[in-house]
């Protein structure tokens, strides 16, 4: 459980940056990110995650 723990600190550090780089220049507004967020969590057809 620690590995998976490390592992999802791991993975929010860096997306979470990279999120607030694309908002922050203009290439996205929040409510794009969660759109887009949504499409790829439903691409195998079950929502996984709420954005």
């Amino acid at each position: 459980m620690d590995q998976l723990h490390r592992q999802v600190d791991r993975l929010t550090r860096a997306c979470q940056p990279s999120g607030e780089i694309t908002r922050d220049h203009n290439f996205a507004t929040e409510a794009e990110l969660k759109e887009k967020m949504l499409k790829v969590d439903l691409r195998d057809g079950i929502i996984c995650g709420a954005p």
